[in-house]
């Protein structure tokens, strides 16, 4: 199962919104082929939980924009399956292609085409796009800067074609999320009962926790639902936690401020249309200056 790493940080947003399905990559010793099942990742030989690295960046963020980092870290994009794959390679084919559009009819194909610096201009201009560039220019100075070499165009390439790079099961698992939220108040432990036990935590301040064991795809989900403010979480009784049978063992923490050591903050998730007519007038308030439609 081969692993993509993607290093570009304009690619990001792209590859999660599904709008870069492709990469050109040099060839490998045990080449890409369709139907090959892919696991992609950003940056992932640098150290876990910085900026840097986070796939889930958002400059509205403070913590994101101080890079201090944060419990929602993720360089994990998801799974893809290969559904092409073009060698661009001269001394293998001479073929050449007047659109990029024509290369990529079908799904399952296996192409031997031409070096990319033997293809017409429209074919490299409609490649770079679908790339993730610009435009070829933008791609030019990319993979020249990468290479170390302006002749790049005329090396071995293969380029990968795979349905989506974006987290295949993020917006279900959203869609489930608030299906699973739309009878009321769901405890942290309920969500781990439902989509499983992970070894990712999520909370609002550092060391101070809403959970700590769930998937990294659910706490992505999670906190996605909470930014387009979906979701709200509500202070809860530990003892709703025992019902649901899961009780941290760490101190309780009284408030979402900042620890030196770990502390859970009990808290419930609502769905917002839920709970807003339900949320007394002073904590409504609250929530209507921080633009949730409370």
């Amino acid at each position: 199962m081969p692993i993509l790493i993607f290093s570009e940080p304009s690619h990001v947003s792209l590859i999660r919104a599904g709008e870069k399905q492709q990469s050109t990559r040099l060839p490998r010793k045990i080449p890409f082929k369709p139907y090959d099942k892919l696991f992609c990742y950003y940056k992932s030989r640098m150290k876990k939980g910085t900026c840097l690295n986070c796939i889930n960046y958002s400059a509205e963020d403070q913590d994101c924009v101080k890079q201090v980092g944060c419990s929602y870290w993720g360089n994990f994009f998801g799974e893809a399956q290969v559904t092409g794959v073009i060698h661009c390679n001269s001394t293998l084919s001479k073929t050449t292609y007047k659109d990029y559009r024509e290369a990529i009819i079908g799904k399952g194909f296996e192409r031997y085409i031409a070096s990319l610096g033997d293809q017409p201009e429209l074919f490299m201009e409609g490649w770079a796009q679908a790339d993730g560039f610009a435009g070829l220019n933008a791609a030019h100075e990319w993979f020249t800067k990468s290479t170390g070499t302006d002749q790049w165009m005329m090396r071995p390439w293969t380029i990968i074609i795979a349905g989506n790079f974006q987290q295949r099961t993020n917006m279900d698992l959203k869609e489930e999320i608030l299906e699973f939220c739309k009878r009321g108040a769901v405890s942290f432990a309920e969500i781990e009962n439902r989509f499983g036990k992970g070894t990712e935590g999520y909370g609002c301040q550092e060391n101070s926790w809403y959970w700590f064991h769930l998937t990294k795809e659910t706490v992505c989900a999670i906190h996605e639902l909470f930014k387009e403010k979906k979701i709200i979480f509500y202070p809860s009784d530990p003892l709703v936690y025992l019902v649901d049978g899961i009780i941290p063992t760490y101190p309780i923490a009284k408030t979402g401020r900042k620890y030196k050591k770990d502390h859970w903050l009990p808290v419930v998730i609502w769905r917002t249309e839920r709970i807003k007519n339900i949320l007394p007038p002073r904590q409504a308030k609250i929530y209507r200056d921080a633009g949730w439609d409370i």
